[in-house]
């Protein structure tokens, strides 16, 4: 599936602003504006008007905590964690403190660290929703969905017109193609706030993959009059067209979607790996090179680059340049147990000694008994062969 997971940054500096009230420490309005230059992405304005700060109040708590939020924007998150880190010491009674370094851990990978400071966010405010928030999809990461979905029906409980989480609940049961529950939770999220744009993606998102082409057709079109800069949509976009066989048109979003964001990894897996029409140049495989050097590059994300170089290379016959591509994504990839060759053969003897002559011999009737015509379809290599000759030739077994 190529859901890239997303956390606004609107949740990340949200009332930032004000929490002077919680602390009474007054805070100078030069900072408020920074955070509201960064809340529009105007990162370089923002870190200006905090350098000109920063000559006359060097230590101040919140500075530090906005050019953290700077740092984070940038993706540059061990610089953004040391602000954030050293903002707490000096403010402690601050959840916004608290939850935006545990935000910044969990893009840096330090999930274990994200629970704790989450849970200190809640000590602090136990009604915070977006620290139950940021905990909730923490635990979506750590792979522990049943007590998510127990702190998302929390959540819906404490605030029930909190959007966001109808969102992310229907978000995680996306992932674990639950579709039929997702849709119903994201749709409630949109109705409670009817311009919320990532939702609508997420919604389109799940109804492509619970067959409901048409409408999340429309979705991703409104979404691109909306935002005609967003990768992710075109990548998804370009997805679905070309499940339905528009390949041109597919591969312009796919261009559309590296042209906005040259390092959008699905974007680049669809491209190579898809082999559709369009020449991949230099320069993309060098930036997926490159990306690979990035410390900031996560492990899943790693993986994916791999996978991708070495079907394009596999796709151009350079096989001793792919196959090492092959292996080191196989090597990091986690989200499937390792093959043992063991187990799996205690599994077929234990198939084999049930399923005999004399099992089917004493059961004449089992299974159908339509003469309807039967058609076999699977992937290259998947065993088709093999099932036509077990319902046909079941004597040759």
């Amino acid at each position: 599936m190529n859901y890239p997971y997303r956390l606004t940054f609107f949740n990340l500096i949200f009332l930032i602003m004000i929490s002077s009230e919680q602390t009474n420490i007054p805070i100078d309005s030069r900072i408020n504006r920074a955070t509201q230059l960064i809340g529009v992405n105007k990162l370089e304005e923002a870190e200006a008007l905090c350098k000109q700060i920063e000559q006359e109040k060097k230590d101040d708590p919140f500075l530090l905590h906005t050019l953290g939020l700077i740092d984070y924007m940038r993706q540059n998150y061990p610089q953004a964690i040391d602000k954030f880190k050293r903002s707490l010491a000096k403010v402690t009674t601050n959840v916004n403190f608290y939850t935006n370094l545990a935000e910044a851990l969990r893009r840096n990978g330090q999930n274990q660290e994200v629970l704790a400071y989450f849970q200190e966010a809640l000590l602090v405010d136990p009604n915070f929703p977006k620290a139950h928030l940021g905990l909730a999809n923490t635990l979506i990461e750590l792979k522990r969905h049943q007590q998510a979905i127990t702190r998302f029906q929390f959540l819906i409980k404490l605030y029930p017109d909190f959007a966001p989480a109808y969102h992310y609940l229907g978000v995680m049961l996306t992932s674990l193609e639950r579709y039929k529950e997702a849709i119903p939770l994201i749709r409630k999220s949109i109705a409670l706030k009817e311009d919320y744009y990532e939702a609508k993606f997420s919604l389109a998102n799940a109804l492509e993959h619970e067959g409901k082409i048409d409408e999340a057709i429309a979705i991703y079109r409104q979404l691109l009059e909306i935002n005609p800069r967003d990768s992710s949509v075109h990548n998804n976009y370009s997805n679905l067209l070309r499940s339905l066989g528009f390949l041109e048109e597919a591969e312009q979003h796919l261009t559309e979607a590296l042209k906005y964001n040259p390092n959008h990894l699905s974007a680049y897996f669809n491209r190579l790996g898809k082999a559709l029409s369009k020449e991949v140049t230099p320069d993309e495989i060098q930036n997926l090179e490159r990306l690979l050097l990035n410390k900031n590059t996560n492990e899943e994300d790693r993986s994916s680059i791999h996978f991708t170089l070495a079907k394009y290379y596999d796709a151009k016959k350079d096989y001793e340049k792919a196959f090492p591509h092959f292996e080191q994504g196989n090597n990091i990839d986690h989200r499937k147990e390792a093959y043992d060759p063991e187990t799996q053969a205690k599994i077929t003897s234990i198939l084999m000694s049930f399923f005999k002559r004399e099992f089917f011999a004493q059961h004449p009737h089992f299974g159908s008994e339509s003469e309807l015509p039967v058609f076999i379809f699977g992937m290259p290599r998947s065993g088709t062969a093999l099932v036509e000759q077990i319902i046909f030739y079941p004597s040759n077994l």
